[in-house]
């Protein structure tokens, strides 16, 4: 992950930030879209992707302290799929820490937050 293109991304943006993708966020199943395409914010929920994420399903552009607050607010949105969508992302980037040989301080607290998350 590119530490500096995450911080950039994301120093001087504010959650509503227009010009993050949807893929950003968790967008509600039927969200409405503005003349634009744009989804309209109020369906754009708990972002965890850098500014420039495409596939809201890849691992890649996930931002780890964005994704934890996000798991950590989950149940404040009403989306269904929310919850399974996030920890999906967190046992993703788990799996991809297990296999490096030292963590930094920071990615460890987040390995034992995603322990914690259960099967």
């Amino acid at each position: 992950m590119d530490t500096d293109r995450i911080l950039n991304d994301w120093s001087d943006a504010a959650y509503g930030d227009k010009s993050f993708p949807d893929a950003a966020f968790v967008v509600e199943k039927g969200a409405e879209k503005n003349d634009d395409g744009k989804t309209l914010q109020k369906y754009r929920h708990l972002p965890h992707h850098t500014k420039s994420a495409t596939d809201p399903m890849a691992h890649g552009t996930i931002d780890l302290p964005h994704l934890r607050n996000a798991l950590a607010r989950v149940n404040q949105v009403k989306s269904k799929r929310a919850k399974s969508h996030l920890q999906r992302h967190a046992k993703a980037v788990l799996e991809s820490y297990k296999s490096k040989s030292s963590l930094i301080s920071e990615e460890r607290g987040f390995v034992e937050f995603c322990r914690q998350l259960g099967d």
